[in-house]
């Protein structure tokens, strides 16, 4: 039930965004802000004002809360309860501090051989000092990348930037302290306990020491091996918490090399590349999925990405709150396509895909926060790429869900064949339909045990086809085996597998490859269930009068 009511507030949140576009963009000074600090006489220019959106959801949060639909099944204290628990969270976000927003893109003039580049910018006007745990969880001014020249020129993933993780605990506590409801009032003091009685660590002691400035770096290289692909993390830890907790928390399987090198479990199936290794000390703890990233590093701070001239980089500040460089280069593309040799559509979209190239880097402006990306997409690339990729990716898999749809479906179309011939059995002294295949099925039309002609085609096989399946006749109820088969897919209703249905009435699914005849799944079915002689010869001899 509380599910439910959240799904509508949810709906709410998209009733709220929808509404953003009708609201009146009249203010020009807010405009104006805005505005300027994006690129204008580009190839793309949008504004959005965002004032009232607070206001708005909470209206039509209230709305519900107070509907019929909600109050007939909630108690009024869970009501009280749930509208609380959504105020709270509008606090939380801050909803009252995205008042607006402007987005442009250019197209950037390179060399006449190169591929085009656009420029993005993204501002969103907050005003001087917006207030949200969104807000606080980043750093409030921009500070230098120093782990930008960390970068190696085969970098494929970098992200990094800087953030305040104990600020936005702070901002969850005031605001869950401003509450009367002791569930809610007493949320983060719960939260807080329970993570030092289980690490004997205080949560915002840890939260404190990993405040500051993060890194995330994956290369990749081609040797004549195969591929070789390195991971750094970074994570800032001042005071030492989080490399504590950490030998504290490792399994006796992981090897101490020295005080701050912790090695993982040797893994014998792991390729030469992966030996990761904790690296604790100097006021951070890194992890790196094999020492020989460090080496890339060592080199990249020589001739790395920030220093080698790059029209990427080129007039993108090395400070602020955070930054994403991605180069997914033809060499990655390739190797992807070795993992994708079963997925024919998802081979294809990546043997048309251009290899994207993106560097953005977020900063704090006066006024609001821009975000700036350079990238070889175009905006219809941008937007057509998810769907891309989603139908590439999510086609066989609906493939596979209308399969088995259809595997149902048929195991229904036999089960109900099974209980027409029981009825059969049941008005003709315990004899089913003499006559096999075909001629025997019919018999159920004809006396009308079955209405539906339907019932006779799998719906893997295509309409007009005929009957789908094999009929076995002649048997007699409780004198035969209820073991033995009555009916089963024909040959190419499914790829692999046959589904049976047994004299008992129940209907099972075989995995039998090469199917080509029905005596393939009478002998089949004689090792399986152990059939004697005479009776899999029975069985074979009522096969050859289909």
């Amino acid at each position: 039930m509380k599910k439910r009511v959240m799904g509508w507030i949810m709906g709410a949140l998209v009733l709220a965004a929808a509404s953003i576009h009708a609201q009146s963009d009249s203010d020009k000074a807010l405009f104006d802000a805005t505005i300027k600090r994006v690129d204008s006489g580009g190839i793309y220019l949008n504004y959005l004002n965002q004032t009232g959106m607070e206001k708005t959801v909470k209206s039509i949060v209230s709305s519900i809360l107070s509907s019929q639909a909600v109050s007939s099944e909630m108690a009024p204290e869970q009501t009280q309860l749930m509208a609380a628990a959504a105020n709270l969270g509008l606090r939380l976000v801050g909803l009252e501090n995205y008042k607006a927003q402007a987005t442009s893109c250019i197209a950037e003039n390179g060399k006449p051989d190169a591929p085009p580049m656009y420029l993005y910018k993204c501002f969103l006007y907050t005003g001087s000092d917006p207030s949200g745990m969104l807000f606080d969880i980043y750093t409030r001014k921009n500070q230098p990348f120093t782990m930008l020249k960390d970068l190696p020129t085969n970098t494929r993933l970098a992200i990094g930037g800087h953030i305040t993780p104990e600020a936005a605990w702070n901002k969850i506590v005031l605001e869950f302290g401003q509450e009367t409801d002791p569930q809610l009032k007493n949320f983060p003091n719960t939260i807080t306990a329970m993570f030092e009685q289980q690490n004997q660590v205080k949560l915002p002691d840890l939260l404190k020491s990993i405040g500051g400035e993060y890194s995330l770096l994956i290369t990749s290289s081609v040797t004549p091996q195969g591929p070789v692909f390195m991971l750094r993390v970074v994570v800032n830890d001042k005071d030492g918490v989080l490399a504590a907790l950490i030998k504290a928390k490792l399994p006796p399987s992981f090897q101490r090399i020295s005080e701050n090198i912790i090695t993982f479990p040797v893994n014998p199936g792991f390729p030469h590349w992966l030996a990761p290794q904790f690296i604790l000390g100097d006021g951070k703890v890194t992890l790196v999925s094999h020492t020989a990233i460090l080496e890339e590093i060592k080199l990249a701070q020589n001739a790395g990405l920030a220093q080698a001239p790059s029209s990427l980089l080129e007039g993108f500040p090395q400070e602020g709150l955070g930054y994403m460089y991605i180069d997914i280069n033809q060499e990655l593309i390739n190797m992807l396509g070795i993992f994708t040799r079963g997925n024919a559509q998802l081979g294809q979209l990546l043997s048309q895909i251009t290899p994207p190239k993106l560097y953005a880097v977020a900063t704090r402006e006066e006024d609001g926060y821009l975000s700036r990306y350079r990238t070889n997409y175009s905006l219809m690339q941008l937007q057509t790429l998810p769907i891309a990729i989603w139908a590439g990716t999510m086609l066989p898999a609906l493939n596979n869900a209308r399969e088995k749809a259809r595997r149902v479906s048929c195991m229904s179309n036999l089960k109900q064949i099974g209980l027409a011939l029981k009825m059969y059995a049941m008005d003709h002294k315990d004899q089913y339909p003499e006559a096999n295949n075909d001629a025997g099925l019919q018999v159920l039309i004809a006396e009308q045990y079955l209405t539906d002609p339907s019932i006779f085609r799998c719906p893997s096989t295509p309409k007009n086809s005929g009957m789908s399946y094999y009929y076995i006749g002649g048997y007699t109820e409780g004198k035969d085996s209820p073991n033995l088969p009555q009916a089963f897919d024909k040959p190419g209703n499914h790829k692999g597998y046959v589904n049976v249905l047994f004299l008992d009435g129940h209907v099972e699914r075989v995995n039998i490859q090469n199917y080509s005849k029905p005596e393939d799944v009478i002998n089949f079915l004689a090792q399986t269930h152990k059939y004697s002689p005479e009776t899999t010869q029975q069985l074979l001899d009522r096969c050859k009068k289909q």
